[in-house]
């Protein structure tokens, strides 16, 4: 049998795959927990409300024993929608986040959908569609924070 040298961020992306297509099984409750690092925030108002747009990168970090190590896996796309007399009274809005993972062309993809308050950033709600390779994403809820622009926030999807 050939032994193959990975590095750390290889053994990563490695975990968050197996992570995602759900090889530890689907009775068994877990959590996923990655870095979201924005480099872009755009608003863009009209009559009914306001688009704001935002997308980054998707980090994911693992330690273990003699082991840190940080890995770029996805790049991600936010939208945001406040509706005028809807969603203004409470300072919440319509949040959709799609992850697009590293490496495949069309790549391999999860839609998150849910709420999200603009008071503190927060969003919260499930994940709504994955391709075939991460379907069993499906319904998992997830809860996080972009951060600002430039800085990282969290994303816990847990399944």
């Amino acid at each position: 049998m050939k032994r193959i040298k990975l590095k750390p961020s290889m053994i990563i992306a490695v975990v968050f795959i197996v992570s995602l297509l759900g090889v530890m099984g689907q009775a068994q409750a877990g959590s996923l927990v990655l870095t979201l690092h924005q480099n872009s925030l755009t608003a863009v108002p009209d009559a009914a409300g306001s688009w704001i747009y935002s997308g980054g990168r998707v980090y994911i970090t693992a330690t273990g024993p003699g082991i840190s190590a940080i890995a770029y896996i996805a790049d991600y796309a936010v939208t945001r929608r406040v509706i005028t007399g809807g969603t203004d009274n409470q300072n919440t809005g319509m949040f959709t986040m799609t992850i697009f993972l590293m490496n495949e062309h069309p790549p391999q993809n999860c839609t998150l959908q849910g709420s999200c308050d603009f008071s503190t950033g927060n969003f919260i709600g499930s994940v709504s569609a994955a391709s075939s390779e991460i379907s069993s994403f499906k319904g998992a809820t997830f809860s996080g924070n972009e951060g600002s622009s430039g800085s990282s926030g969290t994303l816990t999807i847990t399944y």
